[in-house]
C-alpha cells in the first residue's frame, strides 16, 4: 500500500486534521471495504451557471452567485476544501473584471492558500485516462483553425476523490480516532482551471512584487518540490502547467517557458483542458521579451485551444493578448480575427466576450484612419448590460471614442473622452495598485528598503516603447499621477541606505512628474509636439527615430510646416511694430493663417495622441546625477532642494564629490523664509522703504542666518565655485540665493559677490546647453498701454530698452491675436507690463501681457502649437507671492500662501515652450534701478553666459546711488542726507535667472573671466 499523506509544503500552511489518503492497489482496483460516496458533483451545475453570467457581462449578479457557491462549499470539520478553490477564484475573477484588483487579489489568495493547504490533493483523485475525441469539427473555433495540428483528448469532467480513511490491520494498530472514508464526485478539471486562474491573475495583479511576494514563492516551493501527483502520471501536466505560472509570477521566466511547453501536451500527444493556459502564458513571455509576432502566434492558438474547451476565462485573455501584439507588430487594419469571434461571442450572448474584441477591432481600424469603421463596431456592443458601461474594459471603449473623435476633428469631444477614459482606468489601473500595495507593504515593514528601491524604480520609471506598445492608456494613467507619497518613500528607502546620487535621481523623477502630471493627458500631447517640431539633428538617435515614425503618420504635418515656415518669413521681412506701438493692421492677415496652420497641427497631433507608438518625454530633459557630474565643470556646483512632504531636503553636486543633508521642516522653513523677505522689505506690493529700512549692515545678520540655514552643511566652497546652479523648491523659488551670505567654508560675502548664480527647475537643465541660441534679429518690448511713472514703469524705461535692444519693436496697445503667437516672432521680449503669477492658478499667468481678454495670451496657450520659442525673456513687470512676503491676496493679514510650486510650473512651460534665459521679477521696485538692470543685461546678454551677464548687471546697479526721484518705492527722508548706493538687495535681488546654461565665450576667455 502507497501511503499518499498530504502534507503542507511550507511555513504557514499546515496538515489538516483529516488527512486525504488513496489506496492503490496492485490489480488498479479500489479496497473492498465499504464506503460512502456523495450524490452531488462539486462545483455543481449552478456554478457554472454563473460563469455564464459573468462572461455575459451580469458583474452583480454573478458576484451574488460566486458568493452563495462560496457559503455551500464542502468543509472538512471547519476549513473549507479543494471545490472552495473554484469559487475564490471566479469571485477573484468577477472583482477582477469589474475593476476591483484589490477585491480580486485578496479572492485570488485565499484560493491560492487554499491550494497550498491541499498540496496533494490530486494524489486523492480516482483519474480516468483520456481518449482521443473523434469528432475534431465541433472544437475548431470559427475565427481560425491551429497549425499545430492538435490531438484533442476528452477528459472526465467528474472524477471520484477520496476523503478520509480505510480500516487496514496498520490503522487498526496505530489506534485513535478513524474518519470514515467517503468519494466526492469532483469536477478536477475546473478545480485545476480555476488554480491555473488565480495564479495568472495574481502575477498580472502583483507585478513586480510578485518577485518579492510571499505567497508566489510559497507556490514556487510546493510545486517544484514535486509530489503533486503520482509519478509519470499523466496529470503531471497539469502541475506543470501550475509550476510554470507560478516561476513566471516570481520572475522565473526561462524556468517557466520550459515547463510551460513541456506541459501543453498531456502524454507528448493530447491538447487538455489546460492547454490553452500554457499557450496565454508562453505569449505573455514572448510579449514581454518584445517578440510580438511569437506572442500573436502563440495568443491565436490559445484561442483556439480555449475555445476547443470552452474555457471563456482563456478565451478574454487571447483576444486581448492578440490585440496588443497585432499593434505592437506594427500591423495595418483590423485582425480579421477579432471580428469573427465577436460575431460568435454575440450570438452566445457572451457580451463581455463581445465587447473585448469589438473595443479592440474598433482601435485597429481607426489607427488605420478608418473612423466609420471604428464607430460600427463600438456600436456592436451590447447596449442591454449596464455592467460594461462600467467595468474594466469600459476605459477602453472610452479611449477609442476618444481616438475617433480626434481621428474626426473634433478637439474638444476628443480632450473630454480622453480625460474620462483616463479617470476611468484609474480606477482599475494595475500599475497603479501595484504602488498602492508597494506602499502598503513597505509601511507594515514586509518590503525592505533595498526591495523598495528596486520596485519603485520599476513602477515609477519613464514609460518604455514596450510600455506605449502594450497599454497606452495604463501609461496615460501613470503620467497624468505625480504620487508624491511612493515617490517620498522610494526617496527615504534609497537616503536610508545611503544611495545619495540615486536619491538625486528620485528627487528629480518626483519634479518632471510635477510638470507632467499638470500637463494635458500627462504630458503626452507636449511630447508629441517637441518631437514633431524639433530638428531632426538636435535629438537623441531614439527621438530622431520617434520623430522620422511620427512624420509617416502624419505626412500632410510637413507641408504645414513648410506653410508656417513661409508665413514666418513673410512676417519677418516687416517690422513686428509700428512708431505708434500698434501691431500694423495688415499684419493681422498674416497672423491668423499662422493661427489657422497651428489649428491644423494641433488636429493632427491629437491624432497621434492615443497611438501606440512610443514619445521620448524630452522635457522637462532627464539626466542622471552620475552622468551630470561627468558634465560639470571645475568650479561648477549644483544644490538640489528638494521638498517631500513635510520635510526639505539638499544636496550638492560638483565634478569629484555629492553630498546630502536636511534642512528644517517645511513649516519652521517657511516662517524663516517669511521673516528673511520681511526684513527685506516685503509686507505689501506699494511700501516704500527709507534709509533706515535699507541699511546694508541690518540686511547682514539676516544675510547670515538664512544663508547658514540652507548651506551651513553642504560643504559649498564658495572660494573655489565658478558657477552656481539652484534647483529650488517649494517655498525656496521665492528665496533669493544671491544676496545670502553663509559662513560655509570661511566665507562673508554676498553669494553673487564670489560666483554666478542661475536656477533651474530640474536637474536635467543644469547640464550644458550646447546648442547655440538664434541670432537676436527682433526683441518684442511689452508695455501696458499709458505706462507711466504713477504706473511703477516709467516711459523712460520703454525709451532705454527700445534704445538698446537689437530690433527693436515696442508694442504698448492690444493686439488681436494670441500674445505668444507674437512673442514668436522675435528671438527676445522685454515685457514691462504688469502680470500677476496666482499661486492658485499658474498656468492662467500671461508672460506676455498683451491681450488679457484672450486664453490664447496665458501661459496654458504658450505649450500649444506654435510653440513661442521666443529663447530670451526678460519678464520684467511680474508680481509674485514674495512682494507681499508670502502673504495670500484676499486673506488675513498673517495668512501664508502654499507658494512655490507655481513657479516651478511656470518656469517649466516657458522653458518648454522654447526660451532658454528666463529673467522673472518675483517683486517690482519699478524705478532707475529697475530699468538700468534690465537694460545693462540686454546689452550683455548676446555676448556672454546669461549669468555673468546677470552678474554684471547687479554689480553696475549696485554702485549706482537711488534717486528718490525716480524710485517710487524709495522714500528718501530728509533732503540733506547722503544718498543711497542700490546695494539693498531689494533693489536688486527680485529677479530670479532660470537659464539652460549656454555660454557663448570662447574657451580661453570663459576662462580668463573665471573668478
Amino acid at each position: 500500500m502507497l501511503n499518499l499523506f498530504s502534507e503542507g509544503p511550507v511555513r504557514r500552511h499546515w496538515v489538516l486534521a483529516s488527512a486525504v489518503t488513496t489506496l492503490l492497489l496492485a490489480g488498479g482496483g479500489w479496497p473492498a471495504q465499504e464506503a460512502s460516496a456523495q450524490d452531488r458533483t462539486d462545483p455543481g451545475q449552478s456554478y457554472f451557471a454563473t460563469i455564464e453570467q459573468l462572461y455575459r457581462a451580469d458583474h452583480r449578479d454573478a458576484l451574488r452567485g460566486f458568493r452563495g457557491e462560496l457559503r455551500g462549499g464542502i468543509r472538512v470539520g471547519l476549513a473549507r476544501w479543494v471545490d472552495s478553490i473554484c469559487y475564490r477564484a471566479m469571485l477573484g475573477e468577477t472583482y477582477y473584471q469589474m475593476g476591483y484588483p484589490r477585491e480580486a487579489l485578496a479572492e485570488f489568495d485565499a484560493a491560492c492558500e487554499l491550494f497550498l493547504t491541499y498540496p496533494r490533493w490530486l494524489l486523492s483523485v480516482r483519474f480516468q485516462n483520456p481518449r482521443v475525441d473523434s469528432n475534431v469539427q465541433r472544437r475548431i473555433a470559427p475565427w481560425g483553425t491551429s497549425t499545430r495540428r492538435p490531438t484533442y483528448g476528452i477528459f472526465s469532467d467528474t472524477m471520484l476523490v477520496t476523503q478520509g480513511e480505510f480500516l487496514t490491520e496498520n490503522r487498526v494498530r496505530q489506534g485513535g480516532a478513524l474518519q470514515s472514508p467517503q468519494f466526492w464526485r469532483l469536477n478536477v478539471i475546473e478545480v485545476m482551471r480555476a488554480t491555473a486562474l488565480s495564479i495568472r491573475r495574481r502575477n498580472e495583479i502583483l507585478g513586480p512584487l510578485g518577485k518579492y511576494d510571499r505567497t508566489s514563492k510559497d507556490l514556487v516551493d510546493a510545486l517544484a518540490r514535486g509530489g503533486n501527483t503520482a509519478r509519470n502520471h499523466w496529470s503531471n501536466a497539469w502541475t506543470g502547467i501550475l509550476l510554470g505560472l507560478a516561476q513566471q509570477g516570481v520572475g522565473e521566466s526561462q524556468q517557466a517557458l520550459a515547463n510551460l511547453s513541456r506541459s501543453t501536451l498531456v502524454d507528448g500527444r493530447f491538447d487538455h483542458p489546460l492547454t490553452g493556459v500554457a499557450l496565454l502564458a508562453q505569449a505573455q513571455v514572448a510579449m514581454e521579451s518584445g517578440n510580438a509576432k511569437a506572442a500573436l502566434g502563440l495568443a491565436t492558438e490559445a484561442s483556439y485551444a480555449g475555445y476547443a474547451y470552452d474555457d471563456y476565462d482563456v478565451l478574454a485573455s487571447s483576444f486581448e493578448m492578440i490585440h496588443r501584439a497585432w499593434m505592437a507588430g506594427g500591423n495595418t487594419g483590423a485582425m480579421p480575427a477579432l471580428a469573427t469571434a465577436a460575431n460568435w461571442a454575440d450570438r452566445k450572448n457572451l457580451d463581455y466576450l463581445a465587447a473585448i474584441c469589438l473595443t479592440a477591432s474598433a482601435e485597429e481600424l481607426v489607427s488605420a484612419g478608418d473612423a466609420n469603421g471604428a464607430t460600427n463596431m463600438l456600436r456592436g456592443i451590447s447596449a442591454r448590460r449596464r455592467d460594461l458601461r462600467t467595468c474594466r474594459i469600459a476605459s477602453e471603449r472610452r479611449y477609442v471614442e476618444a481616438f475617433i473623435a480626434y481621428l474626426e476633428g473634433n478637439i474638444a469631444q476628443g480632450d473630454k473622452a480622453t480625460a474620462e477614459a483616463v479617470a476611468l482606468e484609474a480606477t482599475h489601473s494595475l500599475r497603479h495598485h501595484q504602488i498602492v500595495l508597494t506602499n502598503e507593504r513597505i509601511d507594515s515593514g514586509q518590503v525592505s528598503s533595498r526591495v523598495a528601491v528596486d520596485l519603485y524604480a520599476l513602477l515609477l520609471r519613464d514609460p518604455a516603447s514596450k510600455d506605449w506598445a502594450s497599454d497606452p492608456l495604463e501609461v496615460l494613467v501613470n503620467l497624468s499621477t505625480s504620487y508624491e507619497g511612493p515617490l517620498r518613500r522610494w526617496l527615504l528607502s534609497a537616503l536610508s541606505r545611503d544611495e545619495i546620487l540615486p536619491a538625486i535621481d528620485i528627487a528629480d523623477i518626483t519634479k518632471r512628474r510635477r510638470f507632467w502630471s499638470a500637463q494635458p493627458v500627462g504630458g503626452r500631447l507636449l511630447a508629441i509636439r517637441n518631437l514633431l517640431e524639433a530638428d531632426p539633428a538636435q535629438l537623441p538617435p531614439d527621438a530622431s527615430v520617434e520623430h522620422r515614425n511620427l512624420m509617416l503618420r502624419v505626412p500632410e504635418y510637413k507641408q504645414l510646416l513648410d506653410e508656417a515656415a513661409d508665413l514666418h518669413k513673410q512676417l519677418e521681412a516687416e517690422p513686428l511694430a509700428d512708431g505708434e506701438g500698434r501691431v500694423p493692421q495688415e499684419r493681422y492677415g498674416q497672423l491668423k493663417r499662422l493661427a489657422k496652420n497651428a489649428e491644423q497641427r494641433e488636429t493632427l497631433v491629437r491624432q497621434l495622441v492615443l497611438r501606440r507608438d512610443p514619445t521620448a518625454l524630452l522635457l522637462p530633459p532627464a539626466v542622471l546625477a552620475k552622468d551630470l557630474q561627468q558634465q560639470l565643470k571645475q568650479g561648477q556646483a549644483v544644490i538640489v532642494f528638494h521638498q517631500s512632504a513635510n520635510s526639505f531636503f539638499a544636496f550638492i553636486l560638483t565634478q569629484q564629490a555629492y553630498h546630502h543633508w536636511q534642512l528644517p521642516e517645511a513649516g519652521p522653513l517657511a516662517e524663516k523664509t517669511v521673516e528673511m523677505l520681511r526684513t527685506m522689505g516685503h509686507f505689501t506690493q506699494n511700501r516704500e522703504l527709507d534709509a533706515s529700512n535699507l541699511a546694508i549692515d541690518g540686511w547682514a545678520p539676516m544675510a547670515k542666518q538664512f544663508g547658514d540655514m540652507l548651506f551651513a552643511e553642504s560643504r559649498l566652497d564658495l572660494a573655489s565655485t565658478t558657477e552656481l546652479i539652484i534647483v529650488p523648491d517649494g517655498i525656496l523659488w521665492h528665496a533669493p540665493i544671491e544676496p545670502l551670505m553663509p559662513s560655509t567654508g570661511g566665507n562673508k560675502d554676498m553669494i553673487i559677490d564670489r560666483t554666478p548664480v542661475r536656477y533651474v527647475p530640474t536637474l536635467g537643465w543644469a547640464a550644458p546647453d550646447r546648442i547655440r541660441p538664434r541670432p537676436i534679429r527682433t526683441t518684442l518690448i511689452a508695455a501696458s498701454s499709458g505706462t507711466g511713472a504713477g504706473g511703477y514703469l516709467p516711459q523712460q524705461a520703454l525709451e532705454e530698452l527700445a534704445a538698446t535692444a537689437t530690433g527693436s519693436a515696442v508694442i504698448d496697445t492690444p493686439v488681436a491675436v494670441g500674445s505668444s503667437l507674437i512673442a514668436g516672432l522675435a528671438e527676445q521680449a522685454i515685457v514691462l507690463a504688469d502680470a500677476t503669477l496666482d499661486p492658485t492658478e499658474p498656468y492662467n499667468f500671461t508672460p506676455v501681457p498683451l491681450d488679457r481678454s484672450s486664453s490664447q495670451s496665458a501661459l496654458s496657450h504658450w505649450l500649444t502649437l506654435p510653440l513661442p520659442d521666443c529663447q530670451r525673456l526678460l519678464l520684467g513687470g511680474v508680481h509674485t507671492a514674495a512682494e507681499t512676503g508670502l502673504k495670500s491676496r484676499g486673506r488675513g493679514r498673517n495668512d501664508a500662501v502654499n507658494a512655490g510650486p507655481e513657479m516651478f510650473q511656470a518656469h517649466c512651460a516657458l522653458l518648454a515652450s522654447g526660451a532658454k534665459t528666463v529673467l522673472m521679477s518675483r517683486w517690482q521696485t519699478s524705478g532707475k534701478t529697475h530699468r538700468d538692470l534690465l537694460r545693462e543685461m540686454t546689452l550683455e546678454l548676446p555676448h556672454t553666459a546669461a549669468d555673468q551677464a546677470w552678474r554684471r548687471s547687479v554689480a553696475l546697479a549696485r554702485r549706482t546711488d537711488l534717486d528718490a526721484a525716480q524710485e517710487p518705492r524709495y522714500r528718501r527722508g530728509d533732503e540733506g542726507a547722503e544718498p543711497l548706493p542700490a546695494e539693498h538687495p531689494f533693489f536688486w535681488s527680485g529677479y530670479i535667472l532660470v537659464d539652460t546654461g549656454f555660454d557663448p565665450t570662447p574657451p580661453d576667455e570663459a576662462d580668463a573671466k573665471a573668478p
